[in-house]
């Protein structure tokens, strides 16, 4: 009789077994389903992110460069509506960027206004004032130029066009 009953048991289980596969399976599929469907809602706000990114902070900088390059030539030269415009764009989406361009960003900001100050006070500006401005803004354009190639590359775009590479002597290494 034992025997029987460890056949019995072996039966019942086997049945439940059976009948159990489909649940379980339903259940891997659902979770997968839960995992999939997560990864792309991930992927959606990445790429909103981005896409915000670039709406609000490079395309409203890069076209202001691109204007102003092909008017006024050297960005030391640019009209101070110009360099207003640049630094409320910059600094109004500041937190679209890296650390390290932010760090730039108020680099520059801060020696923009010690300039539009000496300027205000008639004080003379000098060689080494117009390099530092320069490098500051070079060092700046180029981070953001970098943050900015890299977004359109993660999302299929074309490589923005680098319209100040004949300034670039005046970039820092970053």
């Amino acid at each position: 009789m034992n025997d029987d009953n460890i056949a019995l048991t072996i039966s019942v289980l086997g049945q439940l077994l059976i009948a159990s596969i489909p649940s379980v399976f339903a259940i891997a599929i659902v979770y997968l389903t839960n995992r999939l469907n997560e990864k792309t809602v991930n992927r959606n706000n990445v790429l909103k992110t981005l896409q915000n990114r670039i709406d609000k902070l490079y395309s409203p900088f890069f076209k202001i460069i691109y204007i102003s390059e092909k008017y006024d030539g050297s960005p030391f030269n640019y009209p101070k509506s110009t360099l207003v415009s640049i630094c409320t764009i910059l600094i109004d989406n500041i937190t679209y960027c890296s650390t390290g361009t932010q760090d730039l960003i108020l680099s520059f900001y801060t020696r923009y206004n010690s300039l539009i100050f000496k300027i205000e006070m008639n004080d003379e500006i000098y060689d080494f004032e117009h390099d530092e401005f320069m490098t500051d803004f070079m060092t700046m354009y180029y981070s953001i130029y970098k943050e900015y190639k890299d977004i359109c590359n993660k999302l299929s775009l074309p490589e923005p066009i680098d319209c100040l590479e004949e300034y670039s002597n005046y970039v820092l290494k970053f």
